[in-house]
This record gives C-alpha cells, sequence and structure tokens, in this order.
C-alpha cells in the first residue's frame, strides 16, 4: 500500500530530496513560504526559531521545488521545440502524448516467428501444449500460441506433421511454429540455433531453429519519433516526395524507408514511351520497405512437366502476379506438403508481368491503372510473374515415371503488404486523377560479412552482437552506405566486446531488375553504385543482412 507522499508522487530518496537543490534555491523557498502563512494568518509565529517554521516552512518549502521543478520539465515538454531540445525531459508516454497531435504515433516493435525443429527418437504421436517454450543459451524465450497434436499421418487441420529424418542418432522430426516473447531485433535467431525446450518430450533429442527467424523490430526509440515530426507536418496528398512519404508513413506505419523516382530519376524509365524518348511528368515509381528483413513466404502451385531424360526430369511453374506478390527470388519448390528442407534444383527464373485490372480488381479486364511497357520496369511490382524452371532427380537405378503434373510449395523472399499500398495509390480519391503509381520493393543488396573475429570477455552474447550488426545493416536508408567503422562501432557497444580483429570484409550482391547481378566488396564501406540502365542507383536500392550471412568467431581473453 502506497504511503501518502507516494500518493502525491514524492518518494524519500527518489524525487524528494533537498539535495536536489543549493541552499540558496532553499532558502529562497522558505522565505516564500514564510510570507505566503504570514500574509495568510498574521497571528502565526512562523520566524526560522519557532515550531511551524522547523514543521511546515521547512517540508512545504522543499515540496514548492519539486513542485516548480516538475512544472517546468512538462512545460518543456509541452512543445515540439522543448521536446526536440531534450526529449529525455518527458517519458514515452508524454511525448507520445505530445507528439500525436501532430500524427506522429510511435512504432511499437515486432516480434519474431519462426519454426523450430525437434528431433525425435521415435515417430510416435506427440502433444505439444500450449505452455511450451524454447529458450537460447542467452535467454531468449520463443512460445507456441497454441497447444498441437503432432503425428505421421495429420487428421486436423491444425495438426502438424512428423517427418522422417537422415541425421545420425534421430529418424524423426517435427516442425513447431513458435513466436518471440518480447518484440525485438535480438530474437532473429540464426538458422540451426540450439535451443532448450521446456517441458522437452520423453523422446527428444534435440532441437534447433528451422531458418532464418523473421519479423523481429525493436520498439522505436523517442530520439527516431522526434525525428518524424517535420515529416508528418507535412502536407497529406501524394504531389510531392516529401507529402508522399508523409501520406504513406501515415497509413501504412509498418514502411520503415521509401525511395521515390519521379520525372527525373534517373531509375524512372516508365515516362519514356514516346517518339524522342524524352522524360515526361505525370509517373512515379515508390519503392517501399516494408520490413527490416526479408521475409519468406510460400504459395501451392502445379507444376508442369516439360522434358523428361531418363531418371531426370524438368518442370516448369508459373508463378502468377497475386503469388508472393513483388518477390526477389524463389528460395526453393518442393513437393507439396514437404518441409523446405531440401529444394528440387532451381534452373531458371523468367520474369513477366501482368498489369490489366477490372472493375471487379480481377487479373484480367480492359482497365490499366498502371503503364508498363517492360518485364523489366514491373520487376519487384505487384504486377511481375514469374516462370521457374526446376529439375526433379529419380533414383538413377530404376525406372522412374515422372507425372504430367506434380503440386509443390513454391517458398520466395519478399518484403510484406505491397498489394496494400498499390491498391491505396491507385485510389481515384488518394491521388492525383493523372498521375501513375507504381509500388516496388526496393532492388535488393543482399549482404554478407566474411568471418567477423571477435575478442570480448568470457560471456560475450554472439547473438548480442549479431543482432547488432543486423540492426545497423539493415537500418541504413536508401542512399545510403554500409560503413565498416559504424559496423566495428556496433560491435564494440555490445557488453563484453573488447576487439574487432581487422580487415572485416564485406560482399554485396544487388539483385537489378535487369535480371543481371551487380557484385560489391570492401573493407572500408559498401556503396550502391548508379547503373539507370539496370534501374540500379542508390536512391532505391536498400541493404538486407541475414542473421545467417553473419558468421561470427568468439576469442574470449
Amino acid at each position: 500500500m502506497s504511503t501518502a507522499s507516494q500518493s502525491l508522487g514524492f518518494i524519500a530518496g527518489v524525487n524528494l530530496d533537498p539535495t536536489r537543490f543549493t541552499p540558496e534555491e532553499i532558502a529562497a523557498a522558505e522565505l516564500l513560504i514564510q510570507q505566503f502563512m504570514t500574509d495568510f494568518q498574521p497571528d502565526l509565529n512562523v520566524s526560522k526559531i519557532s515550531t511551524l517554521y522547523d514543521l511546515n516552512v521547512r517540508s512545504q518549502a522543499i515540496i514548492y521545488l519539486l513542485n516548480k521543478a516538475q512544472s517546468q520539465a512538462l512545460q518543456s515538454t509541452q512543445s515540439l521545440h522543448g521536446v526536440v531540445a531534450n526529449p529525455s525531459l518527458a517519458n514515452d508516454s508524454v511525448v507520445d502524448a505530445i507528439l500525436s497531435n501532430v500524427g506522429v504515433v510511435r512504432r511499437p516493435g515486432a516480434a519474431a516467428t519462426g519454426r523450430v525443429r525437434l528431433f525425435l527418437s521415435t515417430g510416435d504421436s506427440l502433444q505439444i501444449p500450449a505452455t511450451t517454450t524454447f529458450m537460447t543459451a542467452s535467454g531468449l524465450i520463443f512460445r507456441v500460441s497454441q497447444s498441437y497434436l503432432a503425428l505421421q499421418k495429420p487428421a486436423a487441420a491444425g495438426d502438424l506433421q512428423i517427418f522422417q529424418a537422415a541425421s545420425a542418432g534421430s529418424s524423426w522430426y517435427v516442425l513447431v511454429p513458435v513466436v518471440a516473447a518480447a518484440p525485438g531485433i535480438n530474437y532473429l535467431v540464426p538458422d540451426q540455433t540450439p535451443l532448450i525446450c521446456q517441458p522437452a518430450p520423453s523422446n527428444l533429442v534435440v532441437c534447433r531453429a528451422f531458418g532464418d527467424f523473421q519479423g523481429g523490430l525493436d520498439p522505436e526509440t523517442t530520439a527516431s519519433l522526434v525525428n518524424r515530426i517535420a515529416e508528418s507536418m507535412a502536407a497529406r496528398n501524394l504531389t510531392s516526395p516529401t507529402t508522399i512519404a508523409s501520406t504513406l508513413k501515415q497509413n501504412f506505419p509498418a514502411l520503415l524507408d521509401i525511395g521515390i523516382q519521379g520525372m527525373s530519376g534517373e531509375a524512372m524509365t516508365r515516362n519514356s514511351d514516346n517518339l524522342l524518348s524524352f522524360k515526361s511528368g505525370g509517373f512515379v515509381d515508390l519503392y517501399c520497405r516494408t520490413s527490416q528483413g526479408l521475409t519468406f513466404a510460400s504459395v501451392d502451385k502445379v507444376a508442369s512437366l516439360i522434358d523428361q531424360a531418363g531418371s531426370i526430369a524438368t518442370y516448369m511453374v508459373q508463378m502468377d502476379r497475386q503469388d508472393l506478390p513483388g518477390h526477389y527470388f524463389i528460395e526453393s519448390i518442393v513437393a507439396a506438403g514437404q518441409p523446405q528442407t531440401s529444394s528440387y534444383t532451381l534452373l531458371s527464373e523468367s520474369r513477366n508481368f501482368e498489369n490489366r485490372v477490372d472493375p471487379a480488381g480481377g487479373i484480367t479486364g480492359t482497365a490499366r491503372p498502371n503503364k508498363i511497357r517492360t518485364p523489366q520496369e514491373a520487376v519487384y511490382s505487384v504486377y511481375q510473374t514469374n516462370q521457374a524452371v526446376f529439375q526433379v532427380e529419380g533414383s538413377p537405378d530404376e525406372t522412374f515415371a515422372f507425372p504430367s503434373a506434380m503440386n509443390v510449395t513454391v517458398q520466395a523472399a519478399l518484403l510484406p503488404g505491397l498489394q496494400a499500398i498499390q491498391s491505396y495509390v491507385n485510389d481515384l480519391a488518394v491521388g492525383c486523377a493523372l498521375a501513375d503509381y507504381l509500388v516496388r520493393a526496393p532492388v535488393p543488396c543482399l549482404v554478407r560479412f566474411s568471418e567477423i573475429v571477435i575478442e570480448g570477455a568470457p560471456g560475450t552474447s554472439i547473438d548480442a552482437i549479431r543482432s547488432a550488426i543486423y540492426f545497423y545493416c539493415n537500418s541504413i536508408p536508401m542512399g545510403g552506405r554500409l560503413q565498416v567503422d559504424e559496423v566495428i562501432g556496433a560491435i564494440k557497444g555490445v557488453a563484453g566486446v573488447r576487439f574487432v580483429r581487422l580487415p572485416l570484409v564485406i560482399q554485396g550482391q544487388i539483385l537489378a531488375p535487369s535480371g543481371g547481378t551487380i557484385s560489391l566488396r570492401g573493407s572500408s564501406f559498401l556503396e550502391v553504385p548508379s547503373r539507370p540502365l539496370d534501374q540500379v542507383v542508390p536512391e532505391n536500392t536498400c541493404f538486407f543482412l541475414q542473421p545467417s550471412d553473419i558468421p561470427i568467431t568468439l576469442v574470449e581473453i
């Protein structure tokens, strides 16, 4: 139960502390209180030698000073100028309330999701209760969102399948969906990270992360929130780069960054379809980053047999535009219902586009909300299609009859939410009537580090180091460059790190809309080149780093 002073917001030793003020400030406050009491009740003896002075004037003077200090702090945070000058004056709730007046809302962060592979000694059915947790060596906790029943032949829609495995010491495994216990990028654990399961099934051999975990995002800091004030106060329309960014970020809080290519943009090609090939107005390409890291999603499709030579068959699968919109690349193709532990051999991807939309929002029709001339102009947009050719190998020791069609699951890397943004800007009530807004995922520069050798104290968290590198690289805005010295600075910010061995080599691979790749390498920085013919410029390209592409060796000293 709180005391009276705590109910008033004053706590001895915390904020009820005379040492916060100088003797001169206290003396001046005591004089004010003494004068007030004398004016209010002239008959009272409030001289410095009186009991009332000791019991009342001195304590009231401290409370007066505390109230004054709190009032001044509150006044400082009641204006944008005060918040910008010193955000630490107010706590998060006060800053949020003030900045909501100008349409700035703190981004809450997001919990990472992924799957854990439980290797089992038997293929018996397995109950996974809703209280099951998985914990990394560094203490990160993941939970299941519901109870599951795992069977070799699942009977209900929510059941998990137990698969046969070929690893030593375990003949079976099950993939369990999990979600982080809290938001944050430190929960983006890489593939094969060991985890501890509680309660552990009796036939459990070991459990590990299955693939890199996705989606974790730190809650927005007050400093970042304040930095968005100017953008939030811009007009809400789609007529200029500033107002476009303001409008889209207001309506799509998950939008982390946006690169805009307008009439004179180097990577803008859609506005040159005329006799003189000069750039005309009214066209805008919006490169929208909706996720800090790559997201992997899958869709079930039917593949067609196009060739067979002995025990090897070649199939083709057509990815329509509604299948994984704007995806970057196909990660795997497996038989439907099987996990993505191994993929058929992908031979080629052939991009095209379909930009017709009927009034009901279907695929075909006569209306053309976005003018697209070539497959390159549609790459990484919601109008992109893709034809993938892959190879299936049967046993060379037996005659294998391949079916003319087979059900497959295609998994691809992408950024989520592009369709919603495209639909929004195509709304005639939102955009300019004669303008053509095309939403695309940013051109990806996939980053990979050479081995990072770090000297640190015993117990230094490799997960924390990996998270620091991941957050820095995936937070670089379009137009920025990846600096090795800033990577080192992020690493040294982790408790226990003492030294980073050099050189630290970074490699980048840009997947250009033209269909080729642009390789980068550096020990000082990575910078996106300007290659307009490939539709690659710094202002439309993002760095993407996966946790599994950060190899770290810790040398304890």
